[in-house]
């Protein structure tokens, strides 16, 4: 098993984090994370004719699922040992499509000690 970490110490407000790892919608998968997350009831996420004619190459994944890809990818980086991470800067900058991969990149734009409550 993997060493935990890192800790809040370990963190540097401007330091930009290039995530390890990737996950690559294989056309398959695509139409998973679609049809159990509820968006199989849009065209536009399964219909790759209708996507087309609006102006997409070929069905789009929900924007949803997308957000949960990539902080699943960072979580081994940033929150692995249960700090509190805002989200709130995230962009998703392009639409994404079967057989794309996903990356993540995050940068640490403050550090702030935790206010709320634990567990």
């Amino acid at each position: 098993m993997q060493e935990r970490g890192p800790y809040f110490e370990d963190f540097n407000a401007g330091e930009v984090l290039e995530h390890k790892g990737e996950f690559i919608l294989t056309p398959e998968i695509f139409r998973q994370l679609v049809a159990l997350n509820g968006f199989d009831d849009q065209a536009i996420h399964v219909d790759r004719d209708y996507a087309i004619s609006q102006g997409y190459r070929d069905a789009i994944l929900p924007g949803p699922i997308v957000y949960t890809v990539v902080f699943r990818l960072t979580r081994m980086d940033v929150s692995w040992m249960g700090i509190n991470v805002k989200t709130e800067n995230m962009e998703h900058r392009a639409a994404v499509y079967p057989n794309d991969t996903l990356r993540a990149r995050s940068t640490v734009e403050g550090l702030d000690e935790w206010k709320g409550p634990r567990g």
